[in-house]
C-alpha cells in the first residue's frame, strides 16, 4: 500500500482517469475514422465488383455473415419455448431487473448474489 495520503491518492486517481478519458476520446475518433474508411472501401469494391483487393502495405477482403435482428420478441420467445431452443439466448441475467425483484423481496432459484464494489470518482 502507498505511503501517500488518501487525498493525494484521490488526486492521482482523478488525473489518471482524466488522462484515460482524453485518450479514449481520441481512440474513439480514430475508430470512427477507420469505420468510415472501411465503409468507403467496401463501396468502392462493390462498384468494381470485387471482394478482395491489395494495397502496398495491406490487403482487404469483405466478409459477410447473417446476424439476427429481432422484430417480434413475443414470437421469438414462443419459438424458443416450444422448441426448447434456449441456446439461442445469451446466458446473462439483466442486473437491473434482478435488483428490482430483489427490492420487492423476491428470490430467483439458482442465482447467487455477490457485491461488485467499485470506487466512484467525481471531479469537484
Amino acid at each position: 500500500m502507498s505511503d501517500l495520503k488518501v487525498g493525494d491518492l484521490i488526486e492521482q486517481a482523478h488525473q489518471l482517469r482524466e488522462h484515460i478519458r482524453a485518450e479514449e476520446k481520441e481512440l474513439n475518433l480514430r475508430k470512427d475514422e477507420l469505420k468510415q474508411l472501411s465503409i468507403d472501401i467496401m463501396h468502392k469494391m462493390d462498384e468494381v465488383g470485387v471482394d478482395r483487393l491489395g494495397g502496398r502495405t495491406a490487403n482487404v477482403s469483405i466478409a459477410e455473415q447473417e446476424v439476427p435482428t429481432v422484430k417480434d420478441w413475443d414470437a421469438v420467445y414462443d419459438y424458443i419455448k416450444s422448441q426448447d431452443a434456449f441456446y439461442l439466448l445469451q446466458k446473462r441475467m439483466s442486473a437491473a431487473a434482478f435488483r428490482e425483484l430483489l427490492a420487492m423481496g423476491q428470490t430467483i432459484p439458482g442465482v447467487e448474489i455477490y457485491k461488485d464494489r467499485k470506487l466512484n470518482l467525481r471531479a469537484v
